[in-house]
C-alpha cells in the first residue's frame, strides 16, 4: 500500500512512516478500514497524559506525575521537533522549557508542561 504526507503530497512511500519534511505521519493514499497504529499509539499517550495531568493539583510531589508526561507522552513531539522546524518544534520547546525551568528553579511550571503536552 502506498502512503503519502497530508501536507506534502509529493512524498510517497510503500508502508507507513513519518514525512521526511515535516515529521507528520504518512496516511494511505487510498483510505481503508484497516487499523491505524499511529492513532492507537497517540491515543494511549493522550489518555496517560490526561490522567496524570488531572491528578497534578492533588499531588504532593508533582514531579513524579509530570516526568512521565514529559518524557514518555511528549516524546513524539521532541523527536519530530528535532527532525523539522514546524509546530512540533514549538511544542517541544514549550514543554521542555517549562519542565526544565521547574526542575532547576521553581516547580511552578510543571503543571504547564503537562497541560501543553496533553492539549
Amino acid at each position: 500500500m502506498i502512503y503519502t504526507c497530508p501536507m506534502h503530497p509529493e512524498i510517497r512511500q510503500e508502508g507507513p512512516g513519518a514525512c521526511p519534511i515535516c515529521g507528520m505521519s504518512l496516511e494511505p493514499v487510498l483510505p481503508t478500514e484497516e487499523h491505524n497504529p499511529e492513532l492507537r499509539y497517540m491515543t494511549t499517550r493522550f489518555v496517560v497524559a490526561l490522567i496524570l495531568t488531572l491528578l497534578m493539583p492533588f499531588a504532593k510531589n508533582q514531579l513524579l506525575l509530570a516526568t512521565p508526561v514529559v518524557l514518555w507522552c511528549a516524546f513524539p513531539f521532541f523527536v519530530r521537533g528535532i527532525k523539522s522546524l514546524n509546530m512540533f518544534t514549538l511544542i517541544s520547546i514549550g514543554v521542555g522549557a517549562s519542565y526544565l525551568y521547574s526542575l532547576f528553579k521553581a516547580p511552578i511550571y510543571l503543571d504547564a508542561a503537562t497541560w501543553i503536552t496533553t492539549l
